[in-house]
This record gives C-alpha cells, structure tokens and sequence, in this order.
C-alpha cells in the first residue's frame, strides 16, 4: 500500500516547505478559499508566514469564489516555467460555542484521489473537545468571579518545527493554546453576562493570559 501524508494545520505553508523548490521560485500566485462561516480572509491569514519563506519571490492573493475548500496555487519559476497546483483544505463545519456556525480543521481520509474521501477526528481535536467539554459541562454557580484560577496543562506529542522567518515556528502546542484559550474566554464572558442577568449584578470580566513552558498555562479571573 502506497500512503500520503500532509498537514491539516497550514496546509499552504507545508506545500511550500514540503514539495516545492523555493529557490527556484520567481513569484507565486495564491487563491485561496473563501466560505460563510468564516471571515473572508481567514484562509489567507493561515498562510502566515510564506512571505517570508519565499526569499524574494514576487507574492499576491486572490479570493476564490465561495465554493470548494480548496488552495490553487500558480508558481512562476525564474526560467520562465509555469505550474499550477490545487489541494483540497480539510476543515469541518459545526457550531461553536456561541451557537454560530464555524470551520475547524480536521483530519481527512481519501482511499483513492478521485474521491469525496471522509473526515477523521484528529486526536488534536479529541483534546481540545475534552477539555472544552470538561469545562462547560461543570457547575461554576452564579456568581463571580467563578475561580481564582483556571489551569490547562496540555502535552501533545508533536516537535516544534523552526522556520527561517525570525523566531517563528509551527507549533501545535500554540495553537491549542490559541485555540482554548479563545474559545473559553469567549465560553466565560457569556456565561457571566447570563449569570449577572439572573442576579441582577454589572461588573466587567477580565482575563489574563501567560504562558509557561513546556504547556500552555490558562489563568482567567
């Protein structure tokens, strides 16, 4: 059995550090998708930081039409040659916490390349869920502050890869930071305006964030 790998986190980025020639680039063309559930910029953003990767070569962006969740990339080479390459993003359409539809990248299975293929649950996202779940589930009471301290301690298995861009790296470990992180302050900030709402009390929710090494460390007050 012959199997192919790639990467549901910045799938773009990992085109280019993966399988194309970057010295031999002279510009590089992106289209990348564009859907409703999320900002119309978002897939663009998840490019960060090809620019600056490409060691000079010329780069612009162009939105797709809303349709499917799929990059095209065209690679104009100094001597004049020309490719174009398209790849499907895996994400999954859900609701988030908010109740508002969103896309979430996941893991993705084809048996053959011409197929529609079908997701898998990455055990990314099994944690995340687990500790989304552990927290909304539980019974904080009505008032606040509702903690003194709310700690996530989380080890993926994944290295972190540097890259040649100043000190940036891709890091699973920083995007499930991000990732809890945004989506339990967003969970906390509703939660306290419901519970204020039934007790009558106005105050504004801080949150505070630091990081610890080698895991993220989540404080909100």
């Amino acid at each position: 059995m012959e199997a192919r790998f790639g990467s549901a986190y910045k799938p773009l980025l990992h085109f280019f550090l993966e399988e194309v020639e970057i010295e031999s680039l002279a510009a590089v063309h992106v289209i990348y998708p564009t859907h409703c559930a999320c900002s119309e910029n978002r897939f663009r953003q998840e490019t960060y930081p090809l620019a600056g990767i490409l060691l000079g070569a010329r780069l612009t962006f162009e939105p797709a039409a809303e349709g499917p969740l799929t990059y095209t990339v065209v690679l104009m080479r100094k001597d004049g040659g020309i490719t174009k390459h398209s790849f499907f993003v895996p994400n999954r359409e859900h609701l988030g916490l908010d109740g508002e539809r969103t896309l979430s990248p996941t893991g993705w299975i084809k048996v053959e390349d011409d197929s529609a293929g079908e997701r898998r649950e990455t055990d990314f996202e099994a944690l995340f869920e687990a500790a989304i779940q552990a927290i909304t589930l539980h019974d904080w009471g009505q008032r606040s502050p509702f903690f003194e301290e709310l700690n996530i301690r989380v080890r993926l298995p994944h290295a972190e890869q540097p890259l040649e861009v100043g000190e940036e790296t891709i890091s699973m470990l920083e995007a499930m930071h991000e990732d809890l992180f945004f989506s339990l302050n967003e969970f906390f900030q509703t939660f306290k305006r419901n519970a204020e709402r039934e007790i009558g009390e106005r105050s504004r929710a801080k949150v505070f964030l630091r990081f610890a090494t080698p895991s993220p460390f989540l404080l909100f007050e």
